[in-house]
């Protein structure tokens, strides 16, 4: 057996003692070998490659990273003022990385840090397993279609893949950044929805949800309606979500789809930072995205107001709640049973589960509590959270979700 750093060979290896799959000849030799061996000291599913071999992928991923790309798939002025700075406008060529000086942008900032060779040594593992998965769907498409699948041609589409993987890989490394600089609490947290607080424009009668879905929720822990929004609203709202999407703005739950749980992909849209993009605020590349989304902005304010109405009709003791999840399912993927809280240890703290659907087809379904629904465009789902499993089958063409999950205590008499 051989030091993973050094591989000098040595009868006094010791194995690292996390994954117990590394051996070293000295703590040195660990040391120096953690940035390579961290991103696959958890996971048994991934082979670790030998230093060698790990330098000259990173030396091929950087030859094909573009921090321009990078930063005008974010911003497009951004990077246009980028491009005037480095080289007056008309560089032609690609920039492999960013030299931080005192003008350096915080989204610039942000770019150079994923870029950077520690930073991309993390990112190769996974990003392998999605540029693969990734090029054998375009393969096994082309062969369907009766496209010449010769070497040439798959060494081509392999290079493409390759290059727009690692540009649209590392934009969302970046928003992700963003997020959580964005996250912040909401200024009343844990307050509980009293409708006589409730001062906003929209709903201001806290009269959306009819008796019939109000009466249903509570005898039968579920119930939905058709049409919930106007016309433009139900039929505009896809393509902005569809924009977030290109945009690489959703993210995979990673260790839910390595135990086959879930492969659908989530972004947490809070009510504050779309209020601000769609009023105009662009301070960050997340506000400039958001502020195309005038329809989502009209979901994001409904959803506020639901717990202050269930509230004012129900004795539920709902809390405010100021955060939407968009989900977005494209073909092929699925969400396995499941309940968004619980009783005991399984206790989130949700109470109330909304849904509502945001697709072109009607071919797609949810199943509640074993029940298969239709998942119709501009159909609104309400459940209790605690009382309902919740599952969505592989879908047959994309949709997105659009989650709103509402705090509150346990019923008594539960």
């Amino acid at each position: 057996m051989n030091c993973a750093y050094c591989y000098k060979s040595d009868t006094k290896l010791s194995q690292c003692s996390k994954c117990h799959r590394a051996s070293y000849c000295s703590q040195n030799c660990q040391k120096l070998h953690w940035t390579t061996h961290k991103p696959v000291c958890n996971d048994a599913n991934l082979i670790e490659w030998p230093p060698a071999l790990v330098e000259e992928f990173l030396e091929l991923f950087i030859e094909h990273l573009d921090v321009h790309k990078i930063i005008y798939l974010i911003d497009r002025s951004a990077a246009q003022k980028f491009k005037e700075k480095t080289h007056g406008g008309g560089c032609g060529h690609k920039h492999h990385s960013i030299e931080l000086d005192e003008n350096t942008t915080s989204l610039e900032r942000l770019v150079a840090e994923v870029t950077s060779r520690s930073y991309l040594y993390t990112l190769i593992p996974s990003f392998l397993q999605q540029t693969s998965e990734i090029f054998e769907k375009i393969k096994s498409k082309g062969k369907q279609d009766g496209l010449v699948w010769d070497t040439e041609t798959e060494k081509k589409v392999l290079e493409q893949v390759f290059d727009e993987a690692i540009s649209r890989r590392l934009v969302a490394e970046v928003n992700a950044k963003y997020r959580k600089e964005e996250e912040s609490f909401s200024k009343q947290p844990m307050l509980l929805a009293y409708p006589s607080g409730y001062k906003e424009d929209t709903n201001t009668e806290l009269n959306i949800l009819g008796i019939d879905i109000i009466q249903g929720l509570m005898e039968n822990d579920m119930a939905y309606i058709d049409d919930f929004f106007d016309y433009d609203t139900a039929h505009g709202t896809f393509a902005e979500a569809e924009t977030l999407d290109f945009d690489g703005r959703f993210e995979e739950i990673m260790q839910q789809k390595i135990k086959n749980i879930r492969t659908d992909k989530m972004l947490w849209i809070k009510k504050d930072i779309i209020d601000a993009a769609v009023g105009g605020k662009h301070e960050s590349p997340l506000h400039l995205t958001l502020s195309y989304c005038k329809n989502l902005k009209k979901i994001s304010d409904v959803y506020f107001s639901l717990p202050f109405e269930l509230n004012k009709k129900t004795k539920l003791g709902l809390q405010v709640i100021d955060s939407m999840c968009l989900d977005c399912f494209s073909q092929g993927t699925f969400h396995k049973p499941h309940s968004d809280s619980g009783f005991g240890k399984d206790d989130t703290g949700c109470k109330i589960t909304c849904i509502y659907v945001i697709s072109n087809s009607s071919n797609n379904t949810i199943e509640i509590n074993n029940t298969p629904i239709p998942l119709v465009n501009n159909r609104f789902i309400i459940l209790k959270s605690r009382k309902c499993t919740i599952s969505i089958p592989p879908v047959s063409e994309k949709l997105f979700l659009c989650y709103y999950y509402i705090l509150g205590p346990c019923d008594p008499y539960q």
